[in-house]
Formats: C-alpha cells, structure tokens, sequence
C-alpha cells in the first residue's frame, strides 16, 4: 500500500487490462477534481503474504506497479494509493465501496464469450456498490468543447431523480460537454412524452444555464436508443432504477463501430 488508508477514495479494480489502466488514467482526474486519493486494488485469489512467490502475487504487483506508472505519467496532484487484496474482485469492490467516494472498472465493451465475465464482476458492483459506480469504455473520454461528446441522462415519466439530473451536469461542467436528456421508456412507466420532456428540461436550463441542454424524445429504453445513436457520447448517467440497463448500455451492440462503442456509464447512487 502507498500512502495512508483514508475514507473517500476513488477506488479502481486493476486487472491487469488496458482497458483498467485507461479507468485509472480516468479516475485520477475525477479524484484530482474531487481533492481525494487515488486507490489502485487487485484482488486475487492467492494468500497476499510478504514475500510470497505465488504467480497470483507477482501479476497483481506487477499490474498495480504497471497502472500506477500510467497515473504517474499524468503528473495530477493526486496522492495514489495501492493495494493487493485476497479475495474474489467483486466481494473486495463491494466492501471498499462503503468508505469510497467512486468505484471505477474498465470495459473493453462485452461480447458473447466476455458477458459473463461483466456479470459476475462489474454489473454485480453496479448493481450492489455503496457509492456511485463508472464502467469505463476504453477508459473513457473526457469530452470538452472541441470533443462535444455528450453526457447522457435518460429521462422516464417518474419523479425526477434530482442526484442523476445533477451529477450529469456537474459532469458537464468539470468536462465543458453538452448535456443530451434522453426521454425513455420503462417498462413499469410507459413513454415520456415530448412535451413534459421538454418542460423539465426548460426548468434545468433555468438552474443551469451555463450548459448546453439538448432534449430528444428516445420513445425506447436507454440501451435500445443508443444501440441506434451515431453521435459521440462521453458517459450515461443512470440511477438505480436503471441499473439492469449496464449491460445494454456497455455491450453487446450489434453496431460495434458505431460512435458510442466508446460509451462509459456511470451508476449515480447516494
């Protein structure tokens, strides 16, 4: 472990992947803006002991040595944190998760053969965490003015969930990105319609005007209309109500070229 163990990390399962090298080159500006450690942590299954020479030991060292250099090369004022856990990753995920201000996991975006493997670690974390939770595609994007990559945020006929609806604007103005509410079905609720989409989303232009909103009617789910959308998306904010959309929203999309195949989704949670 570098550093001192503190509450109100953000905190990045490392796997050895690029894809969990580029979470954590996106975690370490999130926790840069947040003024919070940065926690690398591996989880095998072999007994973490001093000096052990156990195959599982030296590739998660070697993967935390690996992603905390990628970090370093970022030069953030972040202080960094590691950890070598024994334990099943997303047992370990879920109880840092408790003291933990984010979670954040790599996706390299799920096919047939990978989509057990999101299953059993990062749609159970999404779905099971403490605190918010980011699946990030590629490491995903950071947006900004000149990318105009959008924050997504589905909108269905319920109540508004006020903590979606800001953490996506507060995303959008750390990132200089535009805001695109989508207007959603859900099963349980039926469509949102153009006309009260658009009433809510005047109201958010009035608390927010330094962002750019743009509403449009997706009269499908969250999954189904991005599986069709072609421009650039920087991330999905969803709440816990939309939780069993990760995998929908993440992958398998049958348009794997398509823009949004770099989709990151974050599950806001209190």
């Amino acid at each position: 472990m570098e550093g001192s163990e503190q509450f109100g990390a953000v905190v990045v399962g490392i796997d050895g992947s690029d894809a969990a090298i580029g979470a954590a080159r996106w975690a370490a500006h999130e926790a840069s803006i947040r003024g919070v450690p940065l926690r690398l942590v591996h989880a095998t299954d072999a007994p973490c002991e001093p000096g052990g020479l156990d195959m599982g030991v030296e590739y998660g060292e070697q993967s935390l040595r690996s992603a905390s250099a990628a970090v370093n090369a970022l030069n953030f004022d972040v202080a960094l944190e590691t950890a070598l856990v024994s334990g099943d990753p997303s047992t370990v995920l879920i109880d840092a998760s408790r003291d933990a201000d984010l979670i954040c996991l790599g996706s390299v975006g799920i096919g047939r053969l990978a989509a057990t493997l999101l299953g059993s670690t990062a749609e159970e974390v999404a779905r099971k965490a403490h605190c918010p939770v980011a699946i990030l595609r590629r490491g995903g994007r950071r947006g900004g003015p000149a990318d105009r990559a959008s924050v997504v945020v589905p909108v269905t006929a319920a109540q508004e969930d006020k903590l979606v609806i800001d953490t996506a604007m507060q995303i959008a103005r750390h990132t200089g990105s535009p805001v695109l509410a989508v207007g959603v079905w859900r099963k349980d609720l039926g469509e949102l319609f153009y006309d009260e989409l658009d009433e809510r989303v005047t109201g958010w232009r009035q608390r927010c005007p330094d962002v750019t909103i743009r509403a449009v009617s997706g009269r499908a789910t969250i999954a189904e209309f991005l599986a069709d959308y072609t421009e650039p998306i920087q991330l999905v904010v969803i709440g816990e109500a939309d939780v069993d959309q990760v995998l929908g929203i993440v992958g398998p999309h049958s348009h794997a070229l398509i823009d949004h195949g770099e989709c990151s989704v974050l599950v806001a949670r209190r």
